[in-house]
Order: structure tokens, then sequence, then C-alpha cells
């Protein structure tokens, strides 16, 4: 017998194999999962020609970046306090404070959704492009995991993993988009280390 051969019982795999709601939910996880890593490859790149466009201001004068930077630095912040207060901060802090299961949708969405995963993206482009030192990991996380967040709308409360298992995916998946995958293992441990992110079923640790 090989022991590297798994099967799964042949009435769950035959049901399975014909229930359609089960491969759109997870051809519809996958899509989001592919398009919340797209998003962080966005950002970064993003980031790139914000701070490259800096630097070309910066050659013109020597006096120029003394203007540029408050000038675009308050736009920036009036864009987000007046818009998208939400994108204020790291990005990991506010997706971890999303899991939080006493939050209702509302203060959800305040924290993690697609409007504010592209509000995250420009401003954080923005801060950039004033010259700012930004990190772009945790605007990845949360860009990543408002993108991911907002499967659900497709899979409706039925099919949808639950919300925790979504963000934390998303999470990791900004993460391991700009980084070596092992970053996205080791954030989506220390978030969710002991359960599976779509199941949500404990996972042994132990293996």
């Amino acid at each position: 017998m090989n022991p590297f051969r798994y099967t799964l019982p042949q009435r769950q795999l035959r049901r399975l194999a014909s229930d359609p709601h089960h491969w759109y939910a997870r051809l519809v996880v996958m899509a989001f999962a592919a398009a919340a890593g797209l998003g962080a490859v966005v950002l970064n790149w993003l980031g790139d020609l914000a701070l490259k466009c800096f630097f070309q201001v910066s050659a013109w004068a020597w006096w120029l970046p003394l203007v540029w930077m408050p000038v675009v630095t308050l736009a920036g912040l009036a864009l987000t306090r007046r818009f998208a207060p939400g994108a204020a901060g790291s990005g990991i802090p506010q997706v971890m404070s999303a899991m939080n299961a006493q939050l209702n949708d509302d203060e959800r969405t305040g924290l993690v959704s697609f409007r504010l995963s592209v509000a995250k993206l420009l401003l954080t482009s923005l801060g950039l492009l004033a010259g700012l030192s930004l990190g772009r990991e945790g605007p990845s996380v949360q860009v990543a995991a408002g993108i991911m967040q907002s499967a659900r709308g497709l899979l409706g409360k039925t099919l949808a993993p639950e919300r925790t298992g979504l963000l934390v995916a998303g999470g990791a998946a900004g993460v391991a988009a700009r980084t070596p995958a092992s970053r996205g293992d080791e954030l989506r441990l220390k978030m969710r280390p002991d359960e599976d992110i779509l199941s949500g079923q404990p996972v042994d640790l132990r293996r």
C-alpha cells in the first residue's frame, strides 16, 4: 500500500464531485486569492513608481522636497480622514481587529473591505510619493485581506468559509506576494495557529 496516497471514502468523493456548489465555492475562493496576491503586487509596483517620482522631484532642486513633502503629506492626510479613515495605520492591527467575532458588519467593513483596499493602495502610494518612510508589508496585508473578504458577497452565508479564515488567507497572500512564502505561513500561524484557513477545523501542529 502506498503510504503517500490519500483517498476519500467513495460516498463522500462522489458527493463532492457531483456537487456544483462545492466547485463554485472553491473556484471563487481561488479567484479572490489570486486577486488578493495581485493587489499586493500592484501596491509594490505603485510604491516603487512613487518613490522614483519623489527622487526625480528631489533632483530638480535641493529645496523642492521641503515644499513637496508637507504639501503632499497634508493632501494624503486630508483624503484619508475624509474618505477612508480605516486606511490609517499600518494595516496588520486593523486586520487582526476585524477578526473579532463581536464586531458587527459595519464595524468590520470600516477595517477591511474592497473599497478600503483600493483606498489603502492609493494612499500608501501617495505617502511614498511624498517621500515618507512607509513600510509596505502592513498595507499589503490589509489590501489583500480586504479583497479576500469581499468573496463572501459572491458566496453567501451558506457557501462562504468563516470570515476569519478569509481574512487570514488574504493577509498571508498579501505577505507572500512580496516576500518568501514562508513569511506568509508565519503570519498565518501567528494569527490563527491551530485552525485550517478555509474550513476552520482544528489542525494538529505536531504532524
